[in-house]
């Protein structure tokens, strides 16, 4: 995300040489900021990240490895997640944007952040479990940086266990199986059962067998394979109903009965809320202002919901965020990308202006709540089209018309706007200098 311009108009008039000796020193802020970072070859410089693996219910971290110390150069930086390798479905589990020297963040639940910040940061996982595995990113504003991600993952010490989250009756859940070898290469059966209660007849709700290189996998009713069995296995319950409650365990061939450990689907007495967003934006010549309006299904102000809006590239995944938005102590601070302009005003929909709309702008753009899977957002694509320019000296002209105008006028006027050699004759017949006219080709 590039820097936004502070206006400058007024001390250009007033205080050229305070001007000028202001741009020297934050020249030379920003080279003494970046020299650690340009000592080497950009190419081979990479953000990275570790993610060491836990049991399921033991703490961990995701600890960024940045290229400059965060707390010096003052940058906004996040941490993105997703799993495997969907990347277009990542989410940011921290965004923190600087506030008045200050930093303000945006944590996702499951995580914890202590607000230390250096060259490196921590993301605290307090309790490891199937929603924290995949892939994590760290990111920082205004340079592309190549970025390593890392991935989190379970350690089982040779138990399989499962996990799966409680959920409100009709909505959906998934239980994962972990296991301690990978099942596509040991070719081991493998099983989920269904616990109802103590001393009942364990039900048997899926069930894999391989055949060759291609596993088989049986489900009851009610239950559903999502994805491939490998090292884990990842059952989907569509629609989550009262017989559905209750222990559940994952269990192989390979292994003694006592070594798994079991997980527990309870019903949730409300459901959370859906927040979905939609927006909007007219397609515009070159040059001309638009508008992205950004629509909600809540209030943003009332609910104090944090929200950025992204433009995505080809492949549906963030490229550049074009506003931050974090509310703090009940006022909402953004973060705005140059060429676009927002004033804050937000209830459950917010307009951001473009006034020069620009081919970098072309792209498909997204309104995101933090805190809420990208699922739920749809996206509005921007198109810029190109076109010849109108002369600067035919622009200036229209606004002197006056209705006393004569026909030869309008058509000089016309062979102006076609031709902006024209421009000199124009400019000649009102009686001003054409050297005071540009062309703008």
């Amino acid at each position: 995300m590039a820097r936004k311009m502070v206006n400058t108009r007024f001390w250009t008039q007033k205080h050229p040489l305070l001007l000028y000796a202001g741009v020297a020193l934050i020249v030379g802020l920003r080279n003494s900021c970046t020299a650690e970072v340009r000592a080497e070859d950009i190419a081979d410089k990479r953000i990275t990240c570790d993610a060491p693996s836990v049991i399921p219910g033991n703490s961990t971290s995701i600890v960024c490895h940045f290229l400059e110390d965060i707390n010096q150069t003052r940058r906004n930086f996040f941490v993105s997640f997703y799993k495997g390798d969907k990347k277009e479905e990542a989410v940011n589990v921290l965004a923190c944007l600087w506030v008045l020297e200050e930093t303000r963040c945006f944590v996702w639940p499951g995580y914890k952040y202590d607000g230390r910040i250096s060259q490196e940061i921590s993301l605290k996982i307090p309790r490891a479990s199937a929603n924290q595995v995949g892939r994590y990113e760290c990111q920082v504003d205004t340079y592309d940086y190549n970025i390593t991600p890392c991935e989190f993952r379970v350690r089982l010490e040779g138990k399989a266990q499962c996990y799966i989250e409680s959920a409100a009756m009709s909505s959906n859940t998934s239980l994962t199986c972990f296991f301690p070898e990978d099942l596509s290469e040991t070719k081991a059966e493998a099983a989920v059962y269904h616990h109802t209660r103590r001393g009942a007849e364990s039900l048997e709700v899926m069930s894999c067998v391989w055949k060759g290189e291609i596993v088989d996998c049986t489900a009851s009713r009610g239950y559903e394979l999502d994805g491939s069995v490998t090292d884990h296995m990842t059952v989907r319950i569509p629609s989550v109903v009262k017989s559905h409650e209750g222990h559940y365990s994952c269990q192989t061939t390979g292994l003694r009965s006592h070594r798994y450990g079991d997980c527990y689907l309870g019903l949730e007495q409300v459901s959370t809320e859906l927040i979905t967003s939609a927006c909007n934006i007219s397609s515009v010549k070159e040059m001309d202002p638009t508008a992205l309006t950004c629509t909600f299904s809540v209030n943003i102000k009332a609910t104090r919901k944090n929200f950025e809006v992204v433009r995505l590239d080809s492949d549906g995944r963030k490229a550049a965020r074009i506003i931050t938005c974090i509310w703090m102590d009940e006022k909402l601070v953004c973060t705005t990308a140059s060429g676009y302009l927002f004033n804050s005003d937000v209830t459950d929909y917010f307009v951001i202006r473009i006034p020069k709309a620009l081919r970098v702008h072309n792209g498909t753009y997204s309104c995101h709540v933090m805190g809420v899977e990208p699922d739920e957002f749809s996206s509005c694509e921007f198109i810029v089209s190109t076109g010849r320019k109108t002369p600067v000296c035919v622009t200036l002209m229209i606004t002197s018309f006056t209705l006393r105008q004569t026909e030869t006028h309008q058509q000089l006027f016309t062979q102006a706007t076609a031709n902006a050699r024209d421009c000199y004759l124009f400019a000649t017949w009102r009686r001003i200098p054409a050297n005071e006219f540009s062309t703008g080709i």
